[in-house]
């Protein structure tokens, strides 16, 4: 064998020599090597990529210690009374910027991102309505916002703000739900969202090595006006995480969300959501049906503190100045 023979010249030499066996190994060793090599690269890039978003994309609030880890929360606007938006599943701050800058012109209003998502850190397991409503609680009294609120939930959000009032009832004047969850249809809402959950837990393992900075969010998740920054925050394995995490024990508790009814609430809704939330088992007419008569009844037989909204998906995007009129009703039960 010369110095002057190709590499595939030199490797079928080497073959006959040593055997067939010897050059797979070699074949499958370096192989190896590459895909390791590959996989270090990757995550070496996640690194590099979440360093370059956290400078390009900072975050709009404080991020505030909640007991060893971080939330992002963004208070803006004054008033004695504090609204705090909680979003539906798979949502952060960002989602409820159009309502927000509606709201600051009459109280002060927070916004946050969960553990998990946006700009806040991982939470502990179990993601429970429960836990996310002490890390609320918590990051509420770091930040010194300890006067009455109004909670604002959306969807899946129900959940922990019922949990909330019902460990802070001295504290919540009041309640605001926007397209909340009726018990009834919750099963309907888990069985819609298990082939995005499905999708989520397939792709996890491979979020660890940046693809999902190549593929981009996840088909079914609402884009808020700050698309960039919210596509580049679902790119990361903690947003997998996190959504597989909580979305069905939220919907558990939706279903039994264990409200007093002397806890003064306004409801705003879709008038037709099953453009939304496709439901095999039931008409799309039994199922508007279902839909707003149950909505109708989180007020108790005060129908002029229910809004039905026609049309719209996503009413703190598409609608927000009907969400603001729910919550100026609110301010004033504390008035």
């Amino acid at each position: 064998m010369t110095h002057g023979d190709p590499p595939k010249k030199k490797l079928r030499r080497a073959v006959r020599m040593h055997g067939l066996k010897w050059g797979m190994t070699r074949v499958l060793g370096a192989t190896l090597m590459t895909l390791l090599v590959a996989g270090a690269v990757s995550l070496e890039g996640q690194h590099v990529w979440q360093e370059w978003d956290q400078h390009n994309h900072p975050p709009p609030g404080v991020r505030v210690d909640v007991g060893g880890y971080h939330l992002h929360v963004n208070c803006i606007g004054t008033g004695e009374t504090t609204v705090v938006l909680e979003g539906g599943a798979g949502e952060w701050s960002i989602h409820w910027m159009p309502v927000m800058a509606r709201l600051a012109a009459h109280t002060r209003v927070c916004a946050y991102d969960r553990g998990g998502y946006g700009w806040s850190d991982p939470g502990p397991r179990p993601r429970s309505a429960m836990r996310l409503a002490e890390e609320l609680s918590m990051a509420l009294h770091e930040l010194r916002e300890d006067g009455p609120l109004v909670l604002v939930a959306h969807a899946e959000g129900f959940a922990i703000a019922s949990h909330f009032a019902r460990r802070h009832p001295d504290r919540v004047t009041s309640l605001v739900l926007v397209d909340a969850i009726p018990p009834p249809l919750a099963p309907l809402r888990e069985q819609a969202g298990k082939r995005l959950l499905a999708r989520l837990e397939y792709s996890l393992p491979w979020a660890h090595f940046g693809t999902g900075h190549l593929t981009g969010p996840p088909a079914r998740l609402t884009r808020p006006p700050q698309a960039d920054t919210w596509r580049r925050q679902t790119a990361y394995p903690g947003f997998y995480e996190t959504y597989v995490a909580e979305f069905t024990r939220l919907l558990e508790r939706t279903a039994t969300p264990d409200l007093s009814p002397a806890l003064p609430r306004v409801v705003v809704f879709s008038q037709t959501p099953e453009t939304r939330d496709p439901a095999p088992e039931m008409t799309a007419a039994v199922y508007n049906e279902v839909w707003n008569t149950r909505q109708r009844d989180y007020v108790y037989g005060m129908p002029e503190r229910a809004f039905a909204v026609p049309g719209g998906s996503h009413l703190p995007l598409e609608q927000p100045d009907a969400v603001v009129r729910a919550v100026v009703m609110a301010l004033g039960d504390g008035a």
